[in-house]
C-alpha cells in the first residue's frame, strides 16, 4: 500500500483503495444485493417475468451514501454492472444523458480487473450458451480464440435467443454491443462511442460499419436493450447520487421533474434493472419526494432505507481501521487519539464516518484537543494550524455525499509519521 490516506474527505465511487466497516449500514447495501439476487434468479427461471426495482437510500451528510456504491461494486462486481450518475448542473436528465453515462462507465474496470462491458457481454453469452454467467472472462476467452467468421456466426445465433425472448430489443445495437470485447482498441472505442449516442466522425463509422450515429430518439430503446441483456448475467444498477442538488432555490423545478419522470419511466420499461436513489434525508423528505405525483412515488420509492450513524463500538472499530492504514504508527491504539479523546468520540452525538475521519486526521497531525491532555510526544510538536482549519472549512462548505474513503498519505505531516 502507498502512503495515500488522509488528503481527501469525500468519497470517490471509483477509488481503487478502499476502507470499509462491513457492519455499518449493512441493511442498506444488503437491500441492493437482495434485489440483484432476485433478478439473477428470475433471469434463469422465467426471464419473461423480469422487472426493474427501485430503492431509496437516505442519510445525513457524511453518513456514507456514496460509500455504499464502492462497497457494492467490490462485493458484487462483475456479477452486476454499476453506473454512478450525478445530476447535471443547470440541465435536465434525459435518456441520452443516462445512456451516455452507462456506456462511458462500461469501459471502467471492475475491482476484479475486468472491464464492465466485458463482464456484461461475457456473462450474458455464458448464460445463453449454457456455460453460466459466473465466469465471463473464461467465456470471452473461448470466443476470442475463434476465427472471426465463426465467432460472428455463434454470436448471431445466440442473439437470436435474445430476440426470441424480447422482440423489442434493438438488434443492431445488440450486435455492436456483443462485438466490443473482441475488437482492437480503435474499433472498440468507436463501437463504444456509437453505443453511447455520441456523434461519431466518418472514420469511427467506417470502422464499425455504420452509416450514421445513433439518433437521440433511439436512446431509450438502447437503454432497454442494455438492461435486458445485462439482466441475463450481470444486471444493470443505476445509482443516482446527490439528488438534493436537483432542488432549485424556489423548490421543485424542471430538473427535479425531469428526473422523476425519467426514473419512473426506467422502472416501467427496463427489464431486470436496479435503480438506487441517494440523497440527504432532510432534502428528500422536504423537497424531493413531495414533488412526485402518486404514480412516480409508487415506482421510485419501492423500498426506503435510512443510514444509521455509527454506534460506539462501530466508531471505535472504524478508528482502529484508520490506524491500520497509518504507515509505522508510533504506538498501539488508541494512539494518536488518546483515551480521553477516544471516549469523547465514542459518546458524542451526531458523529458520521466523515467526522470521525476528520477527528482522526486532526489527532494524527498533532492538533491537541482543547481541554484534553495529550501524549507528551504530541504536546511537544509544532502543529500546522492551517491543515485542520482548511479541512474543517472543506467539510462545512460542501454537501457532497461521502463515506470513508481511501486517502492519500503521501502528503501526511511528518509530525504524524516520523
Amino acid at each position: 500500500m502507498t502512503r495515500a490516506f488522509f488528503e481527501a474527505l469525500h468519497a470517490d465511487p471509483w477509488a481503487r483503495d478502499f476502507l470499509d466497516l462491513a457492519a455499518l449500514n449493512a441493511r442498506a447495501s444488503g437491500a441492493v444485493e437482495e434485489a440483484l439476487q432476485r433478478i439473477r434468479g428470475t433471469a434463469r427461471s422465467d426471464p419473461h417475468a423480469l422487472r426493474s426495482t427501485s430503492i431509496v437510500v437516505l442519510g445525513p451528510p457524511g453518513a456514507g451514501k456514496t460509500h455504499l456504491f464502492s462497497r457494492l461494486r467490490r462485493r458484487v462486481g462483475p456479477r452486476a454492472v454499476f453506473i454512478h450518475i450525478r445530476p447535471l448542473v443547470h440541465a435536465e436528465m434525459t435518456p441520452r444523458f443516462i445512456l451516455g453515462e452507462v456506456v462511458r462507465q462500461l469501459a471502467f474496470v471492475t475491482p476484479q480487473g475486468i472491464p464492465q462491458v466485458s463482464a456484461l457481454v461475457g456473462s450474458f453469452l455464458g448464460q445463453l450458451g449454457g456455460l453460466g454467467s459466473d465466469f465471463p472472462s473464461t467465456v470471452l476467452s473461448g470466443y476470442a480464440g475463434l476465427e472471426p467468421s465463426e465467432r460472428n456466426a455463434r454470436l448471431e445465433a445466440l442473439l437470436e435467443q435474445v430476440l426470441a425472448l424480447w422482440p423489442e430489443v434493438d438488434e443492431p445495437y445488440l450486435l455492436r454491443l456483443s462485438r466490443v470485447p473482441f475488437e482492437p482498441g480503435p474499433t472498440g472505442r468507436a463501437l463504444l462511442a456509437w453505443l453511447s449516442g455520441r456523434d461519431c466522425d466518418v472514420a469511427q463509422l467506417e470502422r464499425i460499419g455504420a452509416t450514421a450515429s445513433l439518433g437521440e430518439e433511439y436512446a431509450f430503446a438502447a437503454l432497454r436493450t442494455l438492461s435486458a441483456v445485462a439482466a441475463l448475467g450481470s444486471p444493470l444498477v443505476l445509482v443516482f447520487d446527490q439528488l438534493e442538488n436537483l432542488i432549485d432555490a424556489d423548490g421543485a423545478g424542471p430538473r427535479l421533474r425531469a428526473y422523476a419522470h425519467l426514473a419512473a419511466e426506467c422502472v416501467d420499461t427496463l427489464r431486470g434493472g436496479v435503480l438506487v436513489h441517494l440523497a440527504l434525508d432532510s432534502e428528500w423528505e422536504r423537497g424531493i419526494e413531495p414533488s412526485f405525483n402518486a404514480s412516480q412515488r409508487s415506482r421510485i420509492v419501492m423500498r426506503k432505507e435510512l443510514l444509521a450513524l455509527p454506534r460506539a463500538a462501530e466508531r471505535e472499530e472504524f478508528l482502529r481501521l484508520l490506524l491500520e492504514r497509518v504507515p509505522e504508527p508510533h504506538e498501539a491504539f488508541p494512539w494518536p487519539l488518546g483515551e480521553a479523546r477516544l471516549e469523547r468520540l465514542r459518546s458524542a452525538p451526531g458523529l458520521t464516518p466523515r467526522l470521525l475521519l476528520l477527528e482522526f486526521r486532526r489527532a494524527l497531525d498533532g492538533e491537541i484537543e482543547e481541554g484534553v491532555g495529550a501524549p507528551a510526544e504530541l504536546a511537544s510538536c509544532d502543529p500546522d494550524p492551517s491543515s485542520s482549519a482548511d479541512l474543517a472549512a472543506a467539510v462545512s462548505a460542501t454537501a457532497e455525499e461521502s463515506g470513508p474513503r481511501d486517502i492519500d498519505c503521501t502528503r501526511l505531516s511528518s509530525r504524524g509519521t516520523r
